[in-house]
Formats: structure tokens, C-alpha cells, sequence
């Protein structure tokens, strides 16, 4: 996959890629193979219908892009949420006169926990 540098830096911004086991850049929650075809499918007239297909395969291959999509787009939406939901755990501690070291451990604890989860998939 080969991304300009801004289309890559405003993917990573909005969280839609991640790297896998063997530091491969990604689509989060798709798999390296997954990634490769959903990337041609977003390309300029990937989910397009092609001249003289068949409505059926044209219909096919729309459907696996909405279901990859779908797939990455709720990945997406969870590493969203889990960055919203440090940044309000950081918010309260430091609130309740907790400490930055306080806040620090529990953010190298999430790192650590997600790192746990990418790893495991």
C-alpha cells in the first residue's frame, strides 16, 4: 500500500491504521491481506462497476467493501474511544489532586493492556 504523506499522516491522526506483528502498516481490525484489498477498493474506481461486469460480481465486490469498511470503521471507533476514555480517567485523577506520576502509571498500564490486545489479534 503506498499512501502520500498527507493522506498517510491524516489516516494515523484519525486512528484508521495501525502496524502488525511484523510492523506492517495496516487498516485497523483488518488483516495485512485484508488492508491490500480494501486499499485497492478505495482507490479511484475500485468499487466501481467496471465496463462490460456483470451486476452480480460488481454487487460482490461492493459488499466486501462495505464489510470491510464496516470492520475497520468499528476499530477505528474503539481506539477513538479508548483515547477519550484516558484522557477523562487523566482529567479525574488529576482533579482529585492525583499526581502526574499517578497519571503516567495508569497511561504506560493502557499502553501496556492494548499492546497485550494488538499483539494477541
Amino acid at each position: 500500500m503506498e499512501f502520500d504523506r498527507a493522506e498517510l499522516a491524516h489516516l494515523r491522526e484519525m486512528r484508521c491504521l495501525s502496524e502488525d506483528a511484523c510492523g506492517h502498516t495496516i487498516y485497523a481490525g483488518l488483516t495485512r491481506l485484508e488492508s491490500e484489498e480494501y486499499f485497492a477498493l478505495m482507490r479511484p474506481g475500485g468499487a466501481d462497476r467496471h465496463e462490460d461486469e456483470a451486476s452480480g460480481a460488481h454487487n460482490a465486490r461492493r459488499a466486501r467493501f462495505l464489510a470491510l469498511h464496516h470492520r475497520m470503521r468499528n476499530a477505528q471507533l474503539q481506539a477513538m474511544a479508548r483515547d477519550q476514555y484516558a484522557a477523562m480517567e487523566a482529567a479525574s485523577t488529576t482533579l482529585t489532586s492525583g499526581s502526574s506520576e499517578m497519571v503516567i502509571a495508569r497511561h504506560r498500564e493502557l499502553v501496556a493492556n492494548n499492546t497485550k490486545r494488538l499483539t494477541a489479534a
